[in-house]
């Protein structure tokens, strides 16, 4: 779901998702795409982008819960993050979007997940399997990381945090 805050907003996403890309909002209208692809969605104006993952009768393995996660903008991301991931779930993820080449590191160590690469190929994304309790994820500069989890009828997700200015 992106959500402008100014009239005249465009959208564009690279790769093009339909309905998404080229749309033009007005200030507080909203449009909701589903997809499985990573993209990279840029905006004439700023907006408020809020990622929905489906309950379990819609996955394959038939887990999870409706699970809603507001991701920051660009200019709010950080360079360390210090997480949390829960016991009780079947699955703990972390997705970490990266500038291309950025290094890494969890828990101290290299992130060995592979990276692909997204939008233009400026960034990258990786999905990194956790097991639960607390980590840290670092870098010399700014990138994008959420967590999520799953089990039987439950899930939960959240950004893994945010610069205040």
């Amino acid at each position: 779901l992106v959500m402008a805050s100014k009239p005249g907003t465009t959208i564009k996403t690279t790769p093009a998702i339909a309905k998404l890309d080229g749309a033009v909002l007005g200030a507080g209208e909203w449009i909701e795409v589903a997809t499985t692809e990573s993209f990279l969605l840029q905006a004439s104006e700023p907006v408020q982008v809020t990622q929905f993952i489906v309950s379990q009768g819609q996955t394959q393995q038939f887990i999870g819960a409706p699970t809603m996660i507001i991701h920051p903008s660009i200019n709010r991301l950080r360079n360390d993050y210090f997480v949390l991931t829960p016991i009780g779930y079947k699955e703990n993820w972390a997705s970490v979007t990266r500038p291309k080449g950025l290094a890494l590191q969890v828990d101290g160590k290299p992130i060995t997940a592979s990276f692909v690469a997204i939008g233009s190929g400026a960034w990258e994304v990786a999905y990194v399997k956790l097991q639960p309790g607390q980590h840290r994820f670092e870098a010399d500069s700014a990138f994008s990381l959420s967590l999520y989890g799953y089990g039987s009828a439950t899930a939960y997700g959240y950004p893994g945090g945010i610069v205040l200015q």
